[in-house]
């Protein structure tokens, strides 16, 4: 608790008059200092005017009865001129040294020494040269009444005191019963819970919400309204309470529904029905969650496993592939020449397979890394597609490469995975096309977020596929059916591999297709 909540009264009422009490107080004390400047700036300037008036018309009388010698008539001069007025002496101090003085009796009203302090450190004694014809005769001084100016200016200050405490008692009297009235209704709020004890009646606290301020009667209807709801939550809640006590009735044993047993009993034993139901769940779920856990080592296994016995079958099938392109360089006959080359196609095949498998164990152990470099997006797809020549020229299959003028000559992404990827599809094209054309498509597009998208479509004039074809075309280790793997080959992932590199690279794939008519395989990549 701070400082300041130990200070304030625990009571709203209090706090408020005490609020209201302290900006009063502060009001009325900046207002007595603000007019103690004032007056004492204006007494102070006032009597200076006036000392300047009278001193002047003082000096003339003095100047025409200085020049014929006339010194009684100067000293009645002088004491008519402090006569009722706020000097406490004059003097006339002649060439010669001689000195007329006239002084009033002293005041015997004292004011606070801290206001005499400052009317004589403001006040200053008046001195006026008398001369005439360009000749000098003396000096005129007048001395101020300190002690007179500032007993009239404490008199003036002392009323106007009286006066404000006395308008700060009568406001703090006249704000106290108003506030006690308004705000003590606030402290009332134990009619709600009688009302809620009561079954909800709001008699009484529909009178109390009308007698509370305004700014306080929403939260109170929203209390009424709270009560009333709780209430009926409360009903509601019991009825349920015995509908389920009637049905769970039925699971108990027997003897726990005999008339004997009370209510108690019941909710006893229901607790231990959901007790025994919560434990046998928690027994399937740490079941389920051992089973999970070792599917997901057994999949790591196997990945790990596929992925060494790629690499392991994989070097001794590049040397097959070695030995066989050095056997062709030498001297062979026909038949010679036939097993060699056919022992070179079904290596560089098995070891296709072997990729595809390498890479799908990549992808799924999550190591399989995309890369975003610059590169000529034209010349990659140039550059498959002209790979691709001669084995559609053996088919007499047409290939066609168009980009949109749209797409930028340089684009960042990962070259080599676009190229695996079109590799994949250009080749199932190959593959699954007996006769017609194969087109390689892109164009730059932009999402519903301002990202830019290339979209690359590879259409082929092949066999198609059925709408049920199309649903599992994506699926790992599936093809179109049993068929096809017996007449064209493959393992059936390549594109699995396609649709998990499309993803990684933050795209997406799909295929439109119509059996008998051919295939089209859209995919979007992002291009920073």
């Amino acid at each position: 608790m701070s400082r300041l909540d130990r200070i304030l009264p625990q009571s709203l009422v209090a706090r408020v008059y005490s609020l209201y009490s302290a900006t009063l107080l502060l009001f009325v004390g900046s207002s007595l200092v603000l007019f103690y400047q004032f007056q004492y700036n204006e007494t102070v300037e006032k009597v200076q005017r006036s000392a300047t008036m009278l001193v002047e018309v003082a000096a003339q009388t003095i100047s025409d009865s200085a020049i014929i010698g006339d010194y009684d008539t100067i000293q009645r001069t002088l004491q008519r001129a402090i006569s009722g007025s706020q000097f406490s002496s004059a003097s006339f101090i002649d060439l010669d040294g001689g000195v007329i003085t006239v002084s009033s009796p002293p005041d015997e009203a004292k004011a606070p020494d801290w206001l005499l302090e400052a009317i004589r450190a403001d006040l200053y004694d008046v001195n006026r040269t008398i001369s005439a014809g360009g000749k000098d005769y003396g000096v005129l001084r007048l001395v101020f009444s300190a002690e007179e100016i500032a007993y009239g200016l404490w008199q003036l200050i002392y009323t106007v005191l009286d006066f404000a405490l006395l308008c700060l008692i009568g406001g703090m009297l006249a704000i106290w019963f108003p506030i006690r009235r308004w705000l003590g209704t606030l402290s009332r709020v134990h009619v709600f819970e009688q009302d809620f004890r009561n079954e909800g009646k709001i008699a009484e606290s529909a009178q109390l919400i009308k007698d509370v301020p305004s700014e306080f009667r929403p939260a109170f209807e929203v209390l009424q309204r709270t009560t009333v709801s709780l209430q009926k939550e409360l009903d509601s809640r019991e009825q349920a309470l015995t509908a389920l006590r009637a049905t769970v009735s039925s699971l108990l044993p027997e003897g726990c529904t005999e008339e004997t047993e009370g209510a108690s009993e019941d909710i006893a034993a229901l607790s231990d029905v959901i007790a025994k139901l919560v434990r046998e769940r928690e027994a399937r779920r740490l079941e389920l969650e051992l089973a999970k856990t070792a599917a997901e080592e057994a999949n790591r296994t196997k990945s790990e496993f596929l992925a060494n016995m790629s690499h392991e079958i994989r070097t001794p099938m590049n040397g097959v592939i070695g030995m066989a392109e050095l056997v062709l360089d030498t001297q062979l006959d026909a038949e010679q020449r036939d097993w060699v080359e056919t022992i070179q196609s079904s290596a560089h095949h098995l070891l296709g397979i072997i990729n595809d498998i390498l890479d799908f164990s990549k992808i799924e152990a999550g190591k399989m890394s995309i890369e975003e470099i610059p590169f000529n997006i034209r010349d990659t797809l140039n550059e498959v597609m002209t790979s691709f020549g001669l084995r559609a020229k053996e088919k007499h299959l047409d290939l066609f490469c168009n980009v949109q003028d749209n797409v930028s000559a340089l684009i960042r992404s990962d070259p080599i995975r676009l190229k695996q990827i079109l590799f994949n599809l250009v080749g199932n094209a190959l593959k699954f096309t007996p006769q017609g054309s194969i087109s390689l498509a892109a164009t730059a597009e932009s999402d519903s977020s301002g990202i830019q998208l290339l979209h690359v479509v590879v259409k082929d004039t092949g066999i198609g596929m059925s709408p049920s074809q199309v649903k599992r075309i994506f699926d790992a280790f599936s093809q179109a059916d049993g068929s096809i793997t017996r007449k064209y080959g493959g393992t059936g992932l390549g594109l699995t591999i396609t649709r998990r590199l499309v993803e990684l690279m933050g795209g997406t794939i799909w295929v439109e297709s119509t059996e008998g008519c051919g295939s089209e395989f859209h995919f979007t990549l992002k291009i920073a």
